[in-house]
């Protein structure tokens, strides 16, 4: 049986979540309870647990990409690094808007359905990489334009950041310099004496020319890695999965009926019909931060620009109504981020937004670190004026 597009674990708390997945028409399987296995496999776009569940991620492949996302009640540092370490991206604090929570899972099934157009593909090449003074090798094992899994002696830190030099043999005759975030390493193994690490690697703030240099080396690649003097290194403990390339737009049912041991194990709930969720409702969704009475920072968004005017739902409080804001993109700051700057709030507005401001965010990015998830928001672009 495939893995499903989403994967719920919990102990009877994600009921709503539950609703949500069913109202949007997206395959999901429900884990709950004792019903939960020891392991399970990772879904193929979105994996929500609560705190207590979301350990089940660290038996999975290095390379497993789901959007994960930590529900909870109460949090500390502690469980933040945790999560991060394994690669969480989002951390919900009830209680949360109910809308707020259907536009994140909105967003991050439409993202799935991107990483799905971005496959990664085998490489099998030695690179270079530094993560402070000293350069050390590696080998890069697959890569996607998203980031790559790299095979070292080393294990760097999860969470920390790496300078990767590309060599000239691999690309176009120029080598190429991409930085990047660990977000996993896993031990895959004993080569030559020594254990030989895995690692997935998040590409950051990558130039329009370093992407398309990527997608270069992939069409080159597509048919296979690059031949090698002497052979890759076998890495037993850490074969990634076959990865599904299709572009597709329907989900595939997944035929015949279950067992009666298969449904006491867990509920699947899968429908035949394209799942209705439509690009431009999901690509309305942004995730402030560093929200401030006088605007915050989005992420870059292929419709904005600097001088254009937009309007904003903002969800705060979850027995709240979202409150509407106009705003103004003003900056591209260095990255894929862009500042906005409101305008025109009348006083009722300004009070929402300052009550706002003072509060913990119910939703919290894990990936940026603590300072760049400050002063978190969902919100909706309703209209857009360039």
């Amino acid at each position: 049986m495939g893995s499903p597009s989403v994967l719920l674990v919990d102990d009877g708390e994600l009921n709503d979540v539950r609703a949500l997945l069913a109202q949007m028409g997206a395959e999901f399987v429900h884990h709950r309870g004792g019903q939960i296995p020891e392991t399970v496999e990772p879904p193929r776009d979105l994996f929500v647990a609560t705190s207590r569940r979301a350990l089940l991620v660290e038996s999975w492949p290095v390379d497993a990409s789901p959007t994960k996302i930590a529900v909870v009640t109460e949090d500390s540092n502690t469980l933040r690094n945790l999560l991060r370490r394994n690669g969480f991206h989002l951390l919900i604090r009830r209680p949360v808007h109910p809308y707020a929570l259907r536009l994140v899972l909105l967003r991050a099934l439409y993202s799935g359905k991107e990483r799905r157009l971005n496959p990664r593909l085998p490489i099998g090449h030695p690179v270079r990489y530094r993560t402070g003074l000293r350069s050390k090798q590696a080998w890069m094992a697959d890569l996607s334009v998203r980031g790559c899994r790299l095979l070292l002696d080393d294990s760097p830190q999860a969470g920390s950041r790496l300078t990767l030099l590309v060599p000239s043999g691999l690309t176009d005759g120029r080598s190429l310099t991409l930085r990047g975030k660990v977000l996993r390493v896993n031990a895959a193994g004993n080569q030559s004496g020594g254990v030989r690490y895995a690692a997935a690697i998040h590409f950051e703030k990558l130039s329009l020319s370093a992407k398309r240099r990527i997608f270069q080396i992939l069409n080159d690649r597509v048919h296979g890695p690059v031949a090698l003097p002497e052979p890759l290194p076998q890495v037993e403990t850490d074969e990634p999965e076959p990865m599904d390339t299709s572009t597709d737009e329907h989900l595939h049912p997944l035929g015949g009926p279950a067992s009666p041991e298969d449904r006491r194990k867990h509920d699947r709930v899968a429908y035949e019909q394209e799942i209705p969720i439509h690009g431009d409702e999901a690509e309305s969704v942004l995730i402030g931060r560093d929200l401030s009475m006088g605007g915050m920072r989005i992420e870059s968004h292929p419709d904005l620009s600097v001088d254009d005017t937009i309007e904003l739902a903002l969800y705060g409080e979850a027995g709240d109504d979202p409150f509407v804001v106009k705003a103004q993109v003003v900056r591209r700051d260095v990255g894929t981020s862009l500042g906005l700057a409101f305008i025109d709030l009348d006083p009722g507005v300004a009070t929402r937004l300052d009550r706002l401001v003072s509060h913990l965010p119910a939703i919290e990015p894990l990936q940026d670190g603590e300072s760049d998830a400050m002063g978190s928001i969902v919100s909706r672009i309703l209209h857009h004026e360039s």
